[in-house]
C-alpha cells in the first residue's frame, strides 16, 4: 500500500481510494455498482464518486452518488450489551475458565 500527502490549497477534505480489479470488469461491473448504490443509501450524509478507467487509459464509468442530507446523526448512547443466553452463562461458570473470561462473556 501507497500513502502519499499532496498539497491542499482549495481545503478540501475527504478520503481518495484508488484500487485495481483484475479479472473480467464486464462480469462483476454490476456487482461494484449495485454496492455502491447500497452503501449511498446506508450513508446519506457523504457523497460519493466512482470513476472507472480502463487499462489503456481510456475513460469508463463515471457515477457520482450526492449527498442526500446535510443533517448528521445523533452519535449512539452507549448502552449495555444484552446479555448471553443463561444456559450459556452457566455452562461458562461450571467450565475451567477464569473470572476474567466468565465476566467477558457477560
Amino acid at each position: 500500500m501507497r500513502v502519499q500527502k499532496l498539497p491542499n490549497p482549495g481545503k478540501a477534505h475527504g478520503t481518495e481510494l484508488s484500487v485495481v480489479i483484475e479479472g473480467q470488469w464486464t462480469h462483476y461491473r454490476a456487482y461494484l455498482l449495485r454496492y455502491l448504490r447500497q452503501i449511498a443509501v446506508i450513508t446519506p450524509y457523504a457523497q460519493f464518486a466512482f470513476r472507472h478507467v480502463t487499462a489503456d487509459g481510456a475513460p469508463g464509468v463515471a457515477m457520482t452518488f450526492a449527498r442526500r442530507t446535510d443533517v448528521m446523526p445523533t452519535p449512539p448512547q452507549q448502552v449495555r450489551r444484552a446479555g448471553l443466553w443463561p444456559g450459556l452463562q452457566r455452562s461458562a461458570r461450571g467450565a475451567e475458565m477464569s473470572e476474567d473470561q466468565v465476566e467477558w462473556l457477560r
